[in-house]
């Protein structure tokens, strides 16, 4: 149920990055350097990892117990910290 909406955010800020570096070239009027063709293929890639990470908390959020964090003062058989 969520997989649609994480795509259609993907897919919207991927055609963003997309329209701004085709319209950066248009504007520029000096082709297709080797940079621009780079810039296209970076819009779409970057934010793979960022949905990667996302898709790992999701699946895996429940898997594994954290212990809980307490400070030095509060383990038994330690003395206060005054």
């Amino acid at each position: 149920m969520l997989y649609p909406v994480v795509s259609s955010i993907y897919a919207a800020i991927a055609a963003m990055c997309l329209l701004l570096t085709l319209l950066e070239g248009w504007v520029s009027q000096d082709g297709w350097p080797p940079r621009r063709l780079l810039g296209l293929a970076a819009c779409l890639v970057w934010p793979l990892p960022f949905a990667a990470f996302v898709g790992h908390d999701l699946l895996f959020r429940n898997s594994a117990q954290l212990p809980v964090l307490t400070s030095c003062a509060k383990r038994p058989g330690r003395s206060k910290i005054a």
